[in-house]
């Protein structure tokens, strides 16, 4: 006690405590952008949100002694500097933290970003070079290009994702690294026109499908232009992209250039794009007036529910039953009726079975009493497996209906007890050895239970493993109580992995369980906070765990940003 009354720092902190301090600041402790691995553009900018009433209340000497109660918070404050440009505050955040070089390019490249990089690049900053790919810096990326010009080739796509013309310029005319990538494609998948151009201009070619890009994006000018300068490209993937996406400009265009698909028509129909659906069936038939379209294209329509264009469509031709059975399906009892109703248009047991499967009781029950197709086992099945009692004890009942193995087990695995009680009961279906695993899987204590029970299924270890993954605390109680099967390591790691910190206290506290370090490390890159104090309380070293050797990850070329690391 003498020893710290006599440190001017430690005393200074005690008292800063005990007058308050810390419960204002308590809400860092577990800040989000600790945690944080992806979108941490947001994550920033949130973070500021919440950092910087606090900074104005406290500031400077105030966030100094934040960050030595709390280092973990240091590089989030220099993240936090480097977004507005704050330099004496970053640099009281590099002073701070023993680890900058841990986190001095994520600092270098959110400058960069919000372009204050001048600001901090003395304080030994760096950045990476896709980040300066896609800040527009020409002077930095040709500076990067002499030190690493490798690099700079393999992150070519942030360069033309971001846009920045002058830089692809540089790129083209005093190097040879756009020889390696499709670069006109990107421009075009991206939408840059005037990069589109230069590069065409400049020799580059694409694949077969490069209009498809500018026609999902509806850009008719990069489409019009690409279609001019290279007329060999093919048209009608670009159709189907236009049509799937609903741009009616787009697909005028391309049907005036000559080319059809029936797979356009069929994807307008899905996504309810009544103009192109309009559009395509005209020119179909006008063009080729015999042809029977595919029976796809009205399962389309009646999947995408849009009854205008049902309408457009139900009387160009005799549709085929798989017409009937969509419908039944999807549970649309008004169209089977319209259907049934004039004789000509059939169905097939896929009616029932698919109506039963969803739970359309109304539907069934209409093929039952109207049409002579029937069900096969595959009704009461799905039914089962979607939880749907009222059609599962209409079918057995009024159907004769039969249940395969899979019914038990699928009602299982969704967690519809009631369901498999009456499967076994009263229908005394078959039940497959997995039927306690898949209800494991899902967390569903009452299902386990009256397998348990009943003594249905095979049970192993593999259970309780499962049941610890999924998160039911409860369930992983059961187990361990009633069961004599036990679990094996996979059910700790499986819980630390997915952080459930109710599964974990459990199987550590009453089982005596320990995780490995790989569910560790996972733990950490995936953020679980809470778990991760759990672990720090109960003796488990997080450093020793983050920094053990692990194997590489895949290189990201999307993401500028990683894990800020403490």
């Amino acid at each position: 006690m003498d020893a710290t009354l006599c440190n001017p720092v430690l005393l200074r902190l005690i008292i800063a405590y005990q007058h308050g301090w810390w419960p204002d600041s308590r809400g860092f402790r577990d800040d989000p952008l600790i945690f944080a691995s992806s979108n941490l553009k947001e994550q920033v900018a949130a973070f500021g949100d919440r950092f910087a009433p606090w900074l104005a209340r406290h500031g400077l000497d105030g966030v100094i002694d934040l960050m030595q109660l709390y280092p973990p918070l240091a590089p989030c404050i220099a993240l936090h500097a480097a977004a507005t440009g704050n330099r004496p505050l970053g640099a009281a955040a590099i002073a701070a933290s023993s680890r900058f070089s841990y986190w001095a390019e994520l600092m270098g490249n959110t400058a960069l970003l919000h372009g204050h990089y001048d600001l901090f690049k003395a304080d030994g900053i760096r950045v990476s070079v896709q980040a300066a790919l896609q800040s527009g810096n020409e002077a930095l990326v040709r500076r990067l290009y002499a030190e690493r010009p490798q690099d700079v080739a393999d992150n070519i796509e942030a360069a033309i994702q971001s846009g920045h013309l002058p830089i692809v310029r540089f790129l083209h005319e005093e190097t040879d690294v756009l020889q390696t990538v499709d670069v006109l494609e990107l421009a075009a998948k991206h939408g840059h026109y005037n990069m589109v151009v230069y590069l065409a201009g400049e020799g580059y070619d694409g694949d077969f499908c490069l209009l498809d890009y500018p026609a999902a994006d509806g850009r008719l000018d990069i489409l019009q232009f690409l279609h001019e300068v290279l007329p060999d490209k093919r048209l009608e993937s670009a159709l189907v992209a236009a049509a799937r996406r609903g741009h009616g400009h787009i697909v005028a265009y391309l049907l005036a250039n000559g080319t059809s698909s029936t797979k356009a028509l069929e994807l307008a129909a899905k996504h309810g794009h009544l103009d192109c659906c309009q559009q395509l069936l005209a020119y179909e038939r006008t063009a080729h007036p015999t042809r029977v379209l595919p029976v796809s294209v009205m399962v389309a329509a009646v999947t995408g529910g849009n009854n205008a264009i049902i309408e457009l469509l139900h009387p160009v031709q005799i549709w085929p039953h798989e017409y009937m059975d969509t419908c039944a399906r999807l549970g649309r009892l008004d169209l089977v009726a319209s259907l049934h109703n004039p004789g000509y248009f059939t169905c097939s047991k896929a009616a029932m079975d698919g109506a039963a499967t969803n739970g359309h009781l109304a539907v069934v029950q209409f093929l039952k009493d109207h049409r002579v197709e029937g069900c096969s086992t595959s009704a009461i099945d799905g039914a089962a497996g979607n939880g749907h009692m009222d059609v599962v004890v209409f079918l057995h009942g009024h159907c004769n209906g039969n249940a395969s193995s899979y019914a038990l087990a699928w009602a299982a695995m969704g967690g519809h007890d009631l369901v498999v009680r009456y499967l076994h009961n009263v229908m005394k279906a078959p039940v497959l050895d997995d039927a306690p695993e898949r209800a494991a899987r899902g967390g569903h204590l009452k299902a386990v239970r009256y397998l348990h029970e009943e003594g249905l299924g095979q049970w192993t270890s593999r259970v309780m493993d499962l049941a610890a993954a999924s998160g039911n605390c409860d369930l992983v109680a059961f187990l361990h109580t009633h069961r004599s099967e036990g679990c094996s390591a996979a059910a700790m790691n499986g819980a630390v992995e997915h952080g459930h910190l109710e599964v974990v206290r459990y199987l550590h506290e009453v089982a005596g369980m320990t995780c490995s370090e790989s569910a560790v490390r996972s733990a950490i890159q995936r953020g679980h906070a809470s778990l991760l104090r759990y672990l720090d309380a109960s003796g488990v070293d997080l450093l020793e765990h983050a920094k053990a050797r692990s194997p590489p990850a895949k290189k990201q070329r999307t993401s500028t940003y990683g894990h800020v690391p403490s």
